[in-house]
């Protein structure tokens, strides 16, 4: 019996991915993935600026005719924050459509969040915990509380790690002493101010997952393998990594090993965004998941197609 192939086009506001494959007794079988950085909000999330259009619409028509070499039972395609919220983001959709030749839909947060919270709950988390899901990307970043494989809690926030070099990561190096903390200050207020909420929402208990952009960076740095798709690392590694981040400029980023060029622009902000949320719930260890969004539309394809 032939296996059906299933195709997911995510196009987040740094990276638009493609990700065929299929499910086999609850495990995912990767047929082909591609990813392209795009970072469509580089000049700004209200409007998308004229590069990062090119940028998008050249990854679109790459993405596009690697698709059309599988034979694929269905596909999909979403387009998250840059797409749902720049002033000109209904022309890139419909150039982008023009280009993958395939639908895309516009995805608001609540939706965006029950795919992410359903790609990861399909790596095999451990059973009998609170588990507070964590998304970074471009432009927005989404939570969810997940417990007893139920979404209890969602939300998506606009701090995705672009929007949040822009705004608060506008000096180099982001600390240009151990002692100055101006830029940080303003940072851990906003963050404070933004994530009011989400305190009361999750509770005293719950294990972090990290998912997509920087969780992927330090996974792969520290990470201990709990299974084919998770990892667990100390919440240690990441204070430390920050630390030493946020004294670098970004000629000193893009030439450390640990910090790969396609994130290092923004890794100072991302970091800080993860120590903020460690402040808030303080835990030893972290999960972070190589399931998110593509993967749970993927499972949710199979499903459909039955």
């Amino acid at each position: 019996m032939n296996k059906q192939l299933f195709a997911c086009i995510d196009l987040g506001t740094n990276t638009f991915h493609l990700l065929i494959g299929h499910w086999t007794q609850g495990k995912l079988e990767v047929t082909y993935r591609e990813r392209h950085f795009v970072k469509v909000a580089s000049d700004g999330i209200k409007t998308i600026g004229k590069e990062p259009f090119q940028r998008a619409l050249a990854a679109a028509e790459a993405l596009g005719n690697a698709l059309a070499k599988y034979k694929v039972a269905a596909s999909v395609a979403f387009g998250t924050a840059a797409l749902r919220t720049a002033l000109n983001g209904e022309r890139l959709k419909t150039e982008l459509e023009k280009r993958l030749r395939i639908p895309i839909q516009i995805i608001d947060g609540q939706r965006e969040a029950g795919l992410i919270s359903k790609g990861v709950l399909a790596a095999g988390l451990p059973a009998n915990e609170r588990y507070l899901i964590m998304d970074i990307g471009g432009g927005s970043v989404e939570f969810i509380v997940v417990e007893e494989s139920e979404i209890r809690f969602s939300e998506s926030y606009p701090i995705g790690a672009q929007v949040l070099r822009q705004g608060f990561h506008t000096q180099e190096p982001f600390r240009k002493s151990p002692d100055d903390h101006v830029q940080e200050d303003v940072l851990f207020a906003h963050l404070t101010q933004t994530l009011e909420n989400l305190k009361n929402e999750v509770g005293n208990r719950a294990v972090l997952v990290g998912a997509s952009g920087t969780f992927d960076v330090i996974g792969d740095l520290y990470g201990k393998r709990v299974n084919d798709a998770v990892t667990s690392l100390p919440a240690t590694h990441i204070i430390s990594l920050y630390e030493q981040a946020a004294g670098m400029n970004d000629a000193q980023r893009f030439a450390d090993p640990r910090l790969p060029d396609s994130r290092a622009d923004m890794i100072v902000v991302a970091l800080a965004l993860i120590v903020h949320v460690l402040r808030m719930f303080p835990q030893d260890e972290i999960l972070t998941c190589d399931y998110a969004l593509k993967e749970g539309a993927l499972l949710e394809l199979a499903e459909q197609h039955t």
